[in-house]
């Protein structure tokens, strides 16, 4: 039986799950390139001293200060945040984030899910997403896991049918010293449709420090030997390629503990593009973006598509070509709309994007755009045809086969009652005027104001984004997102997952310009600034700017890098 915690505060407000999040005051600036895993077997508990971070002790029989959350579907509303006080958590590639609690045993770096139930796998989960996850890809498709969480037991569990002053969920903020954490646990929650004799009722832990540190701990476990093999599910979850899969306790694996602690970056500590890109030893690289440096199997997640250094391990034999300058921050406010030259309803489910002038165009990738664009959903933007060549799903080209297209925002998306686009447009400006940063100034463009656009998870109240989208004559692209159901700062998510940036063919084409997930926060802004007039030379060249004219690699010829014919190789 677990033993009753002593002296906790009194902390007002909602509980989690029954894990134990703990968080220390300092905050690492570094991402967390991997976890360190150790494990504790209930064979081996009892030789760990009382202090032990394996040691379960439990808030369930004494709630004391503890917030306490009822089992409700918390996926028909906001998740309960964790913490009251202003305290974030690095995990992977954010190295600040906030965590709320769902009733299906996983920390959401957002207050909303990805549908608006457990989502199980399916046959098509690469469309709908799924919260279970394995190591095992022919258990669940591409390995599931299509939400970052932190997941100390992912599964359906009965929230109605429930005993309120039995089962039920707390969350309790301390410090100790110098460490700041927050406890969450599943207190005797059962598992859904558990029946019988059989154990169905989970209670356990998750312990998250500030330092990177997370805990689980389990005191009870539910027999679960009857279920698929991806439930539940137990790891911590980034992306496809940045998480930590673990075995999920059971009593005949005889697991009561997990501890992960985090790989920091170390090319995080260089603050200097000349040392970061000297120390090859480390395989380090300079985000031109942020400003920042990371390893260079990090960049895809912590820096714009092309915005980093070349890496000293890199075997390339050229580099693809690039069209823009990037640069990230998120301190830039919305432009005051108090006047406007229109506004547009969005019945029609779209809004135009368009020029002064019939004769202007918007270069993308130095192809001129059509004079109007018809932008989809959230706000997506095709420049040389009405709609997306793709063969749309729900308003988005699963595939990412978009062409020459500008994404403000792309997911799941649709227009809730009420939207509007209210755009004004703008003369010739020096630097420092409205949206102008270039020093030779900024030529005419138009800003444009997007509200309520809401991501499609089933919820009875959907999340809500607002995105600003700039664009000129000269081919500058300015785009800001809020998210309002969101804190300053924290992630934004969707599914299939957001994409932010301008694709040329396919966003997985070298040349287009994505913004990773590490950096889709509420409050992003992102500007892209066409570097050159040199032209597109295709998915097989690159451009050189002293001659203008395109080189190809080989096999490859023409204006556009196009195949050579069968009878030249």
């Amino acid at each position: 039986m677990p033993v009753s915690v002593r002296g906790l505060h009194r902390v007002a407000g909602l509980v989690v799950a029954c894990m134990i999040l703990v968080i220390t005051a300092t905050a690492a600036a570094a991402s967390i390139v991997d976890y360190t895993v150790a494990q504790v077997f209930q064979k081996d508990l009892s030789r760990q001293p009382s202090s032990h971070w394996a040691q379960y002790e439990t808030m369930c029989d004494a709630p004391g200060s503890a917030r306490k959350i009822q089992l409700v579907d918390s996926l028909h509303r906001i998740f309960e945040c964790i913490h009251t006080e202003n305290v974030r958590f690095p995990y992977y590639a954010w190295n600040s984030t906030s965590w709320y609690a769902s009733s299906m045993g996983f920390l959401s770096p957002t207050p909303y899910g990805m549908c608006s139930g457990y989502c199980p796998p399916r046959f098509f989960a690469d469309l709908r997403g799924t919260y279970a996850f394995s190591d095992n890809t022919a258990v669940v498709y591409d390995g599931g896991g299509d939400w970052p969480m932190i997941s100390f037991y992912a599964m359906p569990f009965e929230t109605t049918e429930v005993s309120s002053s039995k089962s039920f969920i707390l969350t309790l903020e301390s410090s100790d010293g110098s460490a700041k954490y927050t406890t969450v646990e599943y207190c005797n929650v059962p598992i859904l449709g558990g029946t019988g004799s059989a154990q169905t009722q989970l209670t356990a832990q998750v312990v998250v420090y500030a330092n990177g540190t997370i805990i689980m701990r389990y005191a009870s476990l539910p027999d679960t030997s009857t279920l698929p093999e991806y439930m539940p599910s137990t790891g911590l979850i980034y992306s496809k390629t940045l998480r930590t899969v673990v075995p999920t306790p059971t009593t005949v694996n005889g697991i009561v503990a997990y501890r992960f602690d985090p790989v920091f970056d170390g090319c995080a500590a260089h603050g200097d593009a000349s040392v970061c890109t000297a120390d090859t030893g480390g395989d380090c690289v300079w985000c031109s973006s942020t400003s920042a440096c990371c390893a260079s199997t990090l960049a895809s997640a912590v820096c714009p598509r092309g915005q980093w250094t070349t890496p000293a391990s890199s075997t390339a034999a050229f580099a693809p070509q690039k069209f823009y300058d990037v640069t990230v921050d998120f301190d830039t406010p919305f432009v005051t709309m108090s006047s406007h030259n229109y506004s547009y309803t969005l019945e029609k489910g779209y809004f135009p994007l368009h020029l002064q002038y019939p004769e202007q165009n918007i270069p993308l990738f130095q192809t001129p755009s059509q004079s109007i664009m018809n932008c989809i959903p959230g706000a997506s933007c095709p420049t040389q045809a009405d709609t997306h060549s793709c063969g749309l799903y729900r308003s988005t080209c699963v595939n990412g086969n978009y062409t020459l297209s500008i994404l403000a925002l792309e997911s799941l998306f649709t227009f809730a009652k009420g939207g509007l686009w209210t755009a004004k447009l703008l003369p010739e400006r020096a630097r420092g005027e409205e949206l102008c940063e270039e020093e030779g100034g900024c030529a005419p463009g138009v800003v444009g104001q997007l509200t309520r656009v809401a991501f499609r998870n089933s919820y009875s109240s959907m999340p809500l984004f607002s995105v600003q989208l700039y664009v000129d004559v000269n081919g500058v692209i300015d785009i800001t997102i809020d998210c309002a159901s969101c804190a300053h700062g924290d992630p934004m998510l969707a599914y299939p997952p957001m994409r932010v940036g301008l694709v040329r063919y396919g966003v997985d084409d070298v040349s287009s310009v994505m913004i990773p997930q590490g950096l889709l926060r509420s409050g992003l802004h992102v500007r892209f600034v066409p570097l050159s007039s040199c032209k597109d030379c295709g998915l097989n060249g690159w451009c050189d700017k002293v001659s203008g004219t395109c080189q190809c690699q080989p096999g490859y010829h023409g204006s556009s890098c196009v195949a050579c014919p069968a009878c030249w190789t």
